[in-house]
């Protein structure tokens, strides 16, 4: 079940020192302080940027998440056997780990492919039972990983949303779940993690309408007369489409070193569709991107449903465009129209009973 994550989500991360086993190199010199750099503060040396794991989770949370992270002492595993996984065995070796509610191990180079990024739900069964166990996930990564790949797992445990890059046509670098580059999530993201409200949405009614989309790696709530994002709802279906800004507006959006940032400035439009087949193990793809590059300023889509036809004769599907008309300071304007009337009230957007022009 996917949760909001609101306020500090206590975390201890565990520095990882294997001994005595074939194809682990020794820990980098002061494992302990090189962790803390990347969780606390981290400058870039290029620009002095902080690039750390909790000014990541401030940034595209709005202030609204935050990490009460512990670094702990190294702990030493020794002896392991050829396929043996040291995550949990390094958990166990920590005396404390049992205090909180989520674990990070945080593993040295080593030659045995182990240490890849990874998040796991549930509860650590200690044994002897340890008192009071408030154990709920954990995750692993190596110590020189993008902090991307650090902040997906990190995700990932504190509100089981799961990966996008098992799908078909996924959003890639417009959200860090699928391409872990340190980029700004989706709208979609943002709302399922409660750092966008819902009425930051706006549910088009089905008529031509026009919005002034505030780019999401903007300050949020967005200024009066603005919204984060706009819903398409397809009639008598799950399924929507979903429209937001993006800019290079942050170091997340534009890139560092370690991030390549988004791809392109402009609108982006997926389509939401539980329906699709889902890849992979555990995969959870519904989040399809319809605008690999995105829209600027005179560029449109036109997007057919084709599981809601309007003409049972052809099959032909309703259709949805979406045209960028211009370029604001911090977003852009667009028009959406469809050849349908939307469902009032409903999904994340809530009623809309706006005039059909510029929503401001």
């Amino acid at each position: 079940m996917i949760r909001t994550w609101l306020g500090p989500a206590r975390y201890l991360f565990i520095p990882l020192v294997v001994e005595d086993t074939t194809g682990y190199l020794p820990p980098p010199p002061h494992f302990r302080e090189l962790v803390q750099r990347r969780v606390f503060f981290d400058p870039d040396p290029q620009t002095n940027e902080d690039r750390s794991l909790s000014s990541y989770i401030s940034s595209i949370s709005y202030g609204r998440a935050s990490i009460d992270a512990t670094v702990a002492q190294p702990v030493t595993v020794r002896k392991l056997g050829i396929k043996e996984n040291p995550t949990l065995p390094a958990i166990y070796a920590q005396p404390d780990s049992h205090k909180f509610e989520y674990l990070a191990v945080v593993y040295p180079t080593n030659l045995r492919g182990q240490g890849g990024g990874m998040a796991q739900p549930g509860r650590i069964d200690y044994d002897p039972p340890r008192s009071p166990n408030r154990t709920r996930a954990r995750s692993r990564f190596l110590h020189d990983e993008r902090i991307g790949t650090w902040a997906m797992e990190v995700i990932h445990n504190v509100t089981n949303i799961a990966d996008y890059y098992n799908g078909v046509s996924h959003p890639g670098r417009f959200d860090n779940l699928a391409a872990s580059v340190a980029t700004h999530p989706s709208a979609y993201t943002k709302l399922l993690a409660g750092w966008l409200d819902a009425g930051s949405v706006r549910l088009h009614p089905g008529h031509t309408a026009t919005y002034k989309l505030h780019a999401i790696g903007l300050p949020h709530p967005a200024p009066a007369g603005r919204v984060a994002a706009v819903k398409l709802q397809a009639r008598d279906s799950d399924r929507y489409l979903i429209i937001e800004a993006r800019l290079r507006s942050d170091r997340w959006e534009r890139g560092f070193s370690g991030s390549q940032g988004i791809p392109s400035e402009g609108v982006v439009v997926y389509e939401y569709a539980p329906d699709w087949p889902k890849l992979g193990p555990g995969a959870q793809p519904p989040l399809q991107l319809r605008t690999p590059t995105a829209l600027t300023v005179g560029q449109s889509i036109t997007h057919e449903d084709r599981h809601n036809p309007h003409d049972h004769r052809t099959g032909r599907g309703r259709n949805r465009t979406i045209t960028v008309k211009s370029a604001i300071p911090g977003g852009f304007v667009i028009e959406v129209s469809s050849d349908e009337a939307q469902p009032r009230g409903g999904g994340s957007g809530g009623d809309t009973d706006d005039p059909p022009h510029d929503q401001e």
